[in-house]
């Protein structure tokens, strides 16, 4: 509580003259001496029991699937979505419990049953709104998304349980009904990994609740009171600022408050969101991404100093992924790179990885090999991270070592009679006394800084746009020899489809400058199908006359008949030579019909042979004209698609390692100037690629 307050409730605890809820806190908090209480150890399970635990997991896990279950109707609420999305949903502490194989064929048995039976399907359908709902959410549970969405999950349960306390099932359907109703019902024993992680990390999540009201109010409307009843509760009895509350404590004035309790109220105010980087010497570190901090968090509940450096992280790998755990899968992902990567390095590279935190030519040869590696196997965005990671565990361990070699000299607390914590003579005589040498302590923690600086040797530790012939240069320069040969056989591509459209386009030019064209071979093909079908229609009249009269019984003694028939009985005979003249020309008709036939298809042969070409040639020139586009749009858009990653992550270490970007020493708040940087961030950085890639690539 703050001090005034605080003041005043010692004031009634001296007297032991409490109202409201003050003395239950004084017999919760406090022991009969007055000094505090120490905090349980959760993680001691001699304290506390195990089934406890398991109960407050699942209470929590309960809440975070309603609340997924209900997510629209917060959707605008953002510190709640937050809140849902850090803790809930697949790899995440707590998501939905994944039907096995025999529930799955439960459901998979009651949609066949539902569907047929149509007494069953009006009492699934009545739990809808309209009929469109209900055959979205049998689609829905075709694809199985009741194991990724609550909502999903919640509806099939009411489904279920509306068919079953309705008197139309049957008694082949019960065990199913009972099987998927049960079949989720995972609030039994927990994860041992999960469960670890959990206690070590709810004091996080109550504290988020206890701290924001909107998010509070969510979560209270969806755990069934089991969390959030007692710690309304408690609220409740410490409503210590609210006048109408029987808990109200009214301020003591500032100066009634002792000198400790002035400096104690300023100190916690004051000194994290403005002092503490000069007596740190660590500055404000703007530049985080959220899985680096993520990762650095992690580390840091290791219990792993600055100064224990790289081999103590890999060490303690095993140790750093179970903070790490249920956080965020990329940012596992970015440390599990950076674990496996400063292994390989620590193998090839041993002297560099030795010295690699005092030594900035070390440093920059890990580096570049990260690079190499990253851009190789497709692992740029985590290369980024590990970058991040490996900057900041240099520059603790840099920082520590100087304060190790400045000793415990104070550092500056600015009694500045203008700044906002000098207006009380309290405060005045405090910062005074703490900055009469003020001037003096600055030039030792110079001279200090550039003596171990210089023996830490930073030079060598950025880029600035040169690289490494040995290392790095010869790989940047291997990718921009097959970049370039890459663009170029693009390009070549493009020019030869070019070639070839240009080509058939003469081509088929040239035809129909010589009047062929579509139009003229469709005409003639519609003609020759006509001419052919009247020469076939023809030519089976004259065989069938022909036929009539061979069979005829007045002509079996003609000698026509035997002329005719050898004709058409015997393959090769020559042509006839009929008595009957106007048998004669009939048959030379009949002859010459044939002939004509024989020319006409291979006529139409032909022609339809030309349309094909002029087909063949029109989808050629469609299908090379798509082609031209998509590489001429490649060729375009390969610079942008293919740019120097060698540069661009040489160009981010050196970002990282340029204190005047990542890190503040600015007086003033903290948050304020972090929320700055993060509005303006994205824009420095690409102005800083953009200005090294202009500078230094040739």
């Amino acid at each position: 509580m703050p001090a005034e307050i605080r003041a005043q409730y010692d004031a009634y605890a001296k007297s032991d003259d409490f109202r409201g809820n003050m003395g239950h806190w004084k017999k919760t908090l406090l022991n009969p001496d007055g000094s505090r209480k120490d905090l349980p150890d959760a993680t001691d399970d001699t304290q506390f029991d195990q089934g406890e635990w398991n109960k407050l997991f699942n209470a929590f896990q309960t809440a975070f699937r309603s609340m997924d279950a209900s997510k629209n109707s917060f959707k605008d609420n953002k510190k709640a979505n937050e809140f849902l999305a850090e803790y809930f949903g697949d790899e995440k502490l707590f998501s939905l419990f994944k039907a096995p194989q025999s529930v799955k064929d439960y459901i998979t048995t009651f949609v066949d049953e539902i569907n047929k039976n149509n007494d069953l399907t009006m009492i699934a359908q009545g739990v809808f709104e309209n009929r469109s709902d209900y055959v979205k959410f049998l689609d829905d549970i075709k694809s199985n998304k009741y194991n990724s969405d609550a909502a999903i999950r919640d509806k099939l349960i009411k489904v279920v349980a509306t068919i079953y306390n309705n008197d139309k099932h049957n008694d082949t359907l019960n065990p199913i009904l009972v099987g998927i109703y049960n079949g989720f019902d995972d609030t039994g024993s927990v994860e041992t990994v999960k469960l670890e992680y959990f206690k070590r990390n709810y004091n996080s999540m109550l504290r988020i609740l206890y701290t924001d009201t909107k998010v509070r109010e969510v979560f209270s409307s969806h755990d069934n009171g089991k969390i959030s009843k007692s710690l309304n509760e408690a609220l409740e009895k410490t409503d210590y600022t609210n006048k109408e509350s029987k808990d109200y404590i009214p301020p003591k004035r500032i100066d009634e408050l002792t000198l400790g309790q002035q400096v104690s109220n300023w100190w916690a105010g004051t000194y994290e969101d403005y002092l503490e980087k000069y007596t740190t010497l660590r500055g404000d570190r703007l530049h985080f991404s959220q899985n680096a901090k993520f990762i650095v968090k992690a580390i840091d509940g290791a219990k792993i100093k600055p100064t224990d450096g790289l081999e103590k992280v890999l060490s303690e790998a095993e140790n750093i992924k179970k903070n790490l755990l249920y956080k965020s899968p990329k940012a596992s992902e970015a440390f599990e790179y950076f674990i496996k990567i400063m292994g390989e390095l620590k193998s090839t590279m041993p002297k560099a990885f030795a010295g690699a935190l005092h030594n900035g030519w070390q440093m920059r040869a890990l580096v570049e090999e990260m690079i190499i590696s990253s851009i190789k196997n497709g692992k740029t965005e985590q290369a980024k991270v590990a970058m991040e990671v490996l900057s900041i565990i240099k520059y603790g361990y840099t920082t520590s070592k100087i304060m190790d070699a400045i000793g415990k000299e104070k550092m500056t607390i600015f009694s500045d009679p203008s700044l906002s914590w000098n207006k009380t003579e309290g405060i005045k005589f405090v910062t005074t006394a703490l900055d009469k040498s003020l001037k003096t302590a600055f030039m030792g923690v110079g001279y200090g800084i550039t003596i171990v600086g210089n023996s830490i040797k930073q030079s060598g530790i950025k880029f600035n746009g040169k690289t490494d012939p040995r290392r790095i240069g010869k790989a940047r320069n291997n990718w921009n020899i097959q970049n370039t040969k890459d663009k170029a056989e693009i390009e070549s591509l493009r020019d030869n489809n070019i070639s070839q459209k240009n080509d058939t386009e003469n081509d088929l030019a040239q035809n129909r400058a010589r009047g062929i064209n579509e139009a003229n071979l469709d005409n003639a093909v519609t003609n020759l199908n006509n001419d052919i079908t009247a020469l076939e229609t023809s030519i089976n009249t004259d065989v069938q006359f022909f036929e009539t009269w061979v069979n005829n019984p007045a002509n079996i003694a003609n000698p026509d008949k035997t002329s005719l028939e050898n004709y058409f009985n015997t393959a090769g005979t020559p042509l006839p030579t009929l008595a009957d003249a106007n048998l004669q020309t009939r048959f030379n008709n009949f002859h010459t019909n044939i002939n004509q036939l024989k020319i006409k298809q291979k006529q139409l042969n032909r022609k339809k042979k030309k349309q094909q070409y002029f087909k063949d040639g029109t989808d050629n020139i469609n299908f090379l004209s798509d082609q031209i586009t998509k590489r001429d749009t490649e060729f375009n858009e390969w610079d942008d698609k293919h740019k120097d990653q060698y540069m661009e992550l040489m160009a981010y270490w050196d970002f990282l390692e340029t204190g005047s970007y990542v890190k503040s020493w600015a007086l003033g708040s903290k948050k304020a100037k972090q929320i700055k940087f993060d509005n303006a961030k994205n824009n420095t950085m690409q102005l800083w690629q953009d200005n090294y890639t202009k500078q230094y690539a040739a």
